[in-house]
């Protein structure tokens, strides 16, 4: 099978830490990408933005991309979604089977 050069954009991550300390500690966040995410080029979407949250006795917080002292307890989740990257050009030009092959995977929605 040949893949067309137009693809969607790259693929993010999921990180789920889990926090096994013993007392309070502090997280200060470094993120870019909340607001403004990867561009896409040439037609293509862009790419998702980053999404942090902090879990703590079922309740959830969305984290900013730079906070400083965000308090988190033993047993708090801080998950991080990194963004994917932005497309390359107009979708309806994709090799029809790298396409389906995306979809069925679960790495595109439509």
């Amino acid at each position: 099978m040949v893949v067309s050069s137009l693809e969607r954009g790259g693929l993010g991550a999921v990180c789920d830490l889990v926090y096994e300390g013993e007392g309070v500690a502090l997280l200060n966040t470094a993120g870019a990408g909340i607001v403004v995410p990867l561009f896409g080029l040439f037609g293509a979407d862009d790419g998702m933005p980053h999404h942090y949250t902090i879990l703590n006795n079922g309740s959830e917080r969305v984290l900013g991309s730079k906070e400083v002292g965000v308090v988190v307890n033993p047993g708090d989740h801080i998950v991080c979604l990194s963004s994917g990257g932005g497309g390359y050009g107009e979708a309806t030009e994709r090799d029809c089977d790298a396409a389906a092959l995306n979809l069925k995977n679960g790495y595109v929605s439509r």
